[in-house]
């Protein structure tokens, strides 16, 4: 019997291939290296800007958005508007990436808070959030991925095949 979910993946093929008939390839994010690299042009901002980097089953990008535009020194986290993105993009995982324009990329204690919170409500939904990257200058970024302190807490969803 074919689950809403299974609906749902196979809604997201069909546009993944329509997009890529139009667009041609779109990278695969493998790495929170790459996920900064691609994201690089942030740190020239002047005000903290959130993206989401919309994926489909194979970490390949299906929309790169920008979701929020802060002040020098914050920016917004809130769970339904990145999560609107990337339920509207037919996402089935999402990468959230900001920059930080001191050029430090470690994370406030806000950016931690809010990045748990995210990964709760994607639970909820069934979207996958890979990755947290904050980029800083000189090609330094922070990967709440990389960092370990959320694999406590964090369940691995069955329906993910890594």
């Amino acid at each position: 019997m074919k689950t809403m979910t299974d609906e749902r993946e196979g809604i997201c093929e069909l546009e993944v291939r329509r997009r890529r008939l139009r667009d041609g390839p779109m990278p695969v994010l493998t790495s929170p290296e790459q996920t900064a690299r691609c994201f690089s042009d942030l740190v020239e901002r002047d005000r903290e800007t959130l993206c989401v980097a919309c994926l489909d089953t194979r970490n390949q990008l299906i929309g790169r958005h920008v979701v929020f535009l802060g002040t020098t020194d914050a920016v917004m986290i809130h769970p339904r508007e990145i999560l609107r993105v990337a339920l509207l993009s037919m996402a089935t995982r999402i990468v959230v990436v900001h920059n930080h324009p001191s050029g430090n990329p470690s994370p406030s204690l806000d950016d931690l808070y809010a990045t748990e919170k995210l990964a709760e409500a994607c639970g909820v939904v069934g979207v996958t959030l890979l990755d947290h990257v904050i980029v800083g200058r000189g090609g330094t970024f922070w990967s709440w991925a990389n960092d370990g302190r959320h694999r406590r807490r964090q369940r691995r969803n069955p329906c993910d095949h890594e």
